[in-house]
C-alpha cells in the first residue's frame, strides 16, 4: 500500500538507496541510553510512565527469565498461553499452527514485557496503523514518525501516549523501539525495511514487499542476517471470511478446483505514481495464491491508461496454475460500482466472497453438473444440478486488527508469519510477471520455479 508520504522520511533511512547521503548509523546502546527526543510542539500529552521492566526489549526479558527461553519451545506459564490465545482472531479459523523461526534467529518465549512499536507514515492507510496498535493491549505503540505538520496533530490525536518524530532514523536510533510499521511509498519499502532489519528491529512493511523480485529477496536476506521478524502487510490474509473460504477450498468440499476469478473495482481513488495493477492488484494475488497453495506457472495481462498517461487505471491479469487451474484478477479504479469479489468454482461446489455485504460475504452454492450414472442419449450426458444456497456465518473482526496482533504474536514468539518473507516474493514475482506482460502487448510470461531464482 503505498502513502503519500514526505520525501524527507524516503530520504531518511540508513544506507538507503534512494538518497545520497546516508543518515547517521543507528546507535544501539543499552536501556539507559539517551531516547529518541518527543517533539513538544505536537504532542496533545505526557508519554505514560514505564516501568524499568517495561522498557527492556522482548529479548532483555527473555534473557531475565531463565531456563524459560534457553531453547526454542521451551516452557511458557499457563497464563501466557492463555494470554496470547485470548487474543487470537475470534473467527472459526484458527491461525497456522507452523511455528518456525528465521535462520539465525536468537530463541524468544512469551514474556509479560509490552512489544514496543513504532508506526512510520501516518498518511492515508498509516493512521490506520496509528490507530490499530494504540489500542492493542499487546503493545505499546512508542512512536510515529511522520513529517507532515497536519498528520502529526492527526496522530497525536489518536495515540496521545506516542512521541512523535519526522524521519526513519528517528525509530531506528531509538533504544526503546522493538519493531517498526512501515507504511511508506511502495518504492521505498525494500530499503526502509532492510534498515530498519540491520538496526536490530522487527518488520512489518506495507504491500508490496519491493517493486522487483530481486529487491524483494534482498529483505528476505536481511532478516535472516538480523535474526528478526519480516512480515508483509497482505491484508486480506487474516480476513476471517477469506479463511473460511480458504477453509472450503482445501478440505476440497468444492472438489477439484476448475477456475477463479478476482474482482476489485471502483470510481477512484485515482493514483499518479503507480497503475491499478501495483495498487490493487497485491490484495488479489496473495488471496489467489494462499487459497490454492500454488504459484501460477504464467501469467498475461492487457491494460488502458485511459485517464492519465502512461498509468494503467483498467488492467486485466490472467494466471495459469499447475493441474490445469486458471484464473482472471480484473483490476479498475474506473467503474461505475464498488466490488470486491472473489468467486472459485470447483467441479462439484462454488463458493464467492463478497467483501462489500455488510453482512453475508460468504456463499457457498451447491450448483453444477452433473453426469448420470446409465444414459443412453447425448443430451443426457450433463445435467444441471440447482443446489442449495448456504450462507455460512463468520464472526467478523477486523482484518487490520488481527494483522497487527499476529505481528506482535510473532515478534513476542519467535512464530513465522502467516504473510511472511517468502508469500510476500511470491506475490511480487507474480506482479513483475504482469507488468512485463502489459508492456508487451499481453504476451504471455513464464514464471520460473522457485528454485531458480536462487
Amino acid at each position: 500500500m503505498r502513502e503519500s508520504m514526505s520525501p524527507a522520511i524516503a530520504a531518511s533511512a540508513p544506507g538507503s538507496s534512494a538518497t545520497s547521503t546516508a543518515a547517521p548509523a543507528c546507535r544501539r546502546a543499552a536501556a539507559s541510553a539517551r531516547r529518541c527526543v518527543p517533539r513538544q510542539s505536537t504532542a496533545t500529552g505526557p508519554r505514560p510512565t514505564t516501568t524499568a521492566r517495561s522498557r527492556r526489549s522482548p529479548s532483555q526479558n527473555a534473557s531475565a527469565t531463565g531456563s524459560r527461553c534457553a531453547r526454542p519451545g521451551g516452557a511458557t506459564s499457563a497464563s501466557q498461553l492463555a494470554h496470547w490465545s485470548a487474543s487470537r482472531s475470534t473467527s472459526s479459523t484458527s491461525w497456522d499452527s507452523t511455528s518456525t523461526v528465521y535462520a539465525g534467529a536468537r530463541p524468544r518465549c512469551m514474556v509479560d514485557a509490552m512489544v514496543r512499536v513504532a508506526v512510520i507514515g501516518a498518511g492515508a492507510w498509516g493512521i490506520n496503523h496509528v490507530r490499530t496498535f494504540a489500542r492493542l493491549r499487546e503493545c505499546e505503540l512508542v512512536l510515529v514518525c511522520e513529517r507532515d505538520e497536519a498528520r502529526r496533530r492527526r496522530a497525536a490525536a489518536i495515540a496521545p501516549g506516542a512521541r512523535l518524530g519526522a524521519r526513519l532514523s528517528d525509530a531506528l536510533e531509538a533504544d526503546d523501539v522493538d519493531a517498526v510499521v512501515l507504511a511508506t511509498p511502495a518504492a521505498h519499502h525494500a530499503d526502509h525495511a532492510r534498515a530498519a532489519l540491520r538496526a536490530g528491529k522487527h518488520v512489518l512493511v506495507e504491500k508490496p514487499l519491493a517493486l522487483r523480485v530481486a529487491d524483494a529477496e534482498a529483505v528476505i536476506a536481511a532478516a535472516a542476517r538480523a535474526g528478526r521478524t519480516l512480515m508483509v502487510g497482505h491484508l486480506m490474509l487474516y480476513h476471517p471470511a477469506f479463511l473460511r473460504l480458504v477453509d472450503v477450498v482445501r478440505a476440497g468440499d468444492l472438489g477439484r478446483v476448475l477456475y477463479a476469478y478476482a474482482v476489485r473495482v471502483n470510481l477512484g481513488r485515482l493514483r499518479r505514481d503507480e497503475n491499478a495493477l501495483w495498487s490493487l492488484g497485491p490484495h488479489d494475488v496473495s488471496m489467489l495464491l494462499y487459497a490454492l497453495g500454488a504459484v501460477p506457472e504464467s501469467v498475461s495481462a492487457r491494460g488502458g491508461c485511459y485517464l492519465q498517461p502512461g498509468v494503467e487505471d483498467v488492467v486485466f491479469v490472467n494466471l495459469r496454475f499447475p493441474g490445469g487451474t486458471v484464473a482472471q484478477i480484473h483490476l479498475s479504479w474506473l467503474d461505475p460500482r464498488k466490488e470486491r469479489r472473489l468467486t472459485v468454482v470447483g467441479d462439484r461446489k462454488m463458493i464467492e466472497l463478497d467483501d462489500t455485504h455488510p453482512t453475508e460475504k460468504l456463499r457457498i452454492h451447491d450448483k453444477g453438473y452433473d453426469v448420470p450414472p446409465a444414459f443412453t442419449e447425448y443430451d443426457q450426458f450433463l445435467q444441471i444440478r440447482h443446489g442449495d444456497t448456504l450462507i455460512p456465518r463468520v464472526d467478523m473482526v477486523e482484518p487490520l486488527e488481527l494483522e497487527c496482533r499476529h505481528f506482535v504474536e510473532c515478534v513476542a514468539t519467535g512464530a513465522t508469519p502467516r504473510s511472511d518473507g517468502r508469500t510476500a516474493v511470491n506475490v511480487v514475482r507474480v506482479l513483475e510477471a504482469a507488468q512485463e506482460s502489459l508492456a508487451g502487448d499481453g504476451a504471455p510470461v513464464t514464471i520460473r520455479p522457485e528454485a531458480d531464482h536462487a
